[in-house]
């Protein structure tokens, strides 16, 4: 699992409480992109999972998603010990239909990719996620620009994500010789150059959060920023109640919701991750500030 940011929080999002399971790990890698600054902590976990776990089923691979998927997938083949105990089995993207429009007319900086884009061509498989928050016209021309960029990958309506997992595991679909009639030069090293206006940054706030006035709070965020303020995600410490809570935004979309409670001698802070476009980090501190209980 890959963060962008500094605060690997996705984890503690994810397990929620939940028991762990002993089948199932997770390896974190924080405060870069898989694709460039933390690349080498994806050959490492991959070689100490495969040397500590015999018989694995498989390895998912979660980046971020500013990731550019393309020194990801080169890890695969131009890695001598990846390559030998392992292979790619496929490439499955997460489209967000009501905002990839918007996300592929993105203008970038010189030189910079445009990372949905480049999502949307190494696709073996492009979950449409959020059709129901969609009309039939907007999934359509969703589904027409998706092909424009890859004519074969297979593309499956969802709504919160949920699909079969035998339309994502062991599927067997990831050809190389597809990718080199697209990106001739994909065996090639080379950096991936992102868009430096784009960056996160994390707050912690000690103190209990009046829960209603952080709503209010980041409903007039988002009315005033959701162009520029691509995710926001974090845990809530809210005054009155023995729970944490869980919120998450995307663009003018929010949700939270009560997750669970804080444990016996748990640190109690929220921590709230934010990533976008020119954001002022230090604005945005101050008036969270404002809305302690």
């Amino acid at each position: 699992e890959n963060e962008f940011g500094s605060e690997s929080i996705d984890g503690k999002l994810v397990a929620g409480g939940q028991k762990e399971n002993p089948e199932e790990v997770i390896v974190e890698a924080s405060n870069g992109c898989v694709c460039c600054t933390v690349r080498g902590d994806l050959i490492q976990a991959i070689i100490k999972l495969c040397d500590k776990y015999k018989g694995l089923d498989g390895i998912l691979v979660e980046t971020t998603g500013m990731a550019d998927p393309t020194p990801v997938a080169q890890t695969f083949y131009m890695d001598q010990e990846i390559s030998e105990i392992a292979k790619l089995d496929g490439i499955v993207t997460v489209c967000d239909c009501k905002h990839i429009l918007q996300n592929l007319e993105e203008k970038k900086q010189d030189g910079a990719v445009n990372e949905s884009r480049q999502q949307l061509a190494f696709a073996d498989v492009v979950l449409l996620n959020k059709v129901d928050l969609c009309t039939p016209d907007k999934i359509k021309e969703v589904k027409d620009m998706v092909r424009k960029i890859n004519k074969s990958t297979k593309m499956i309506e969802t709504v919160r994500g949920k699909v079969d997992p035998k339309h994502l595991l062991k599927i067997n679909a990831f050809q190389v010789d597809r990718v080199l009639e697209m990106q001739s030069d994909f065996l090639e090293d080379r950096q991936t150059s992102h868009d430096e206006s784009i960056g996160s940054f994390v707050v912690r706030i000690k103190a209990p959060m009046d829960l209603e006035l952080f709503q209010e709070w980041m409903r007039d965020l988002l009315q005033e920023k959701s162009a520029d303020l691509y995710r926001s995600k974090g845990l809530l410490y809210a005054s009155g109640s023995d729970s944490k809570f869980v919120y998450h935004t995307v663009h003018e979309i929010m949700e939270i919701e009560e997750g669970s409670e804080w444990a016996e001698g748990e640190k109690k802070e929220s921590v709230f991750v934010f990533i976008g476009k020119d954001l002022d980090q230090k604005s945005i501190e101050n008036s969270l500030k404002h809305i302690i209980a």
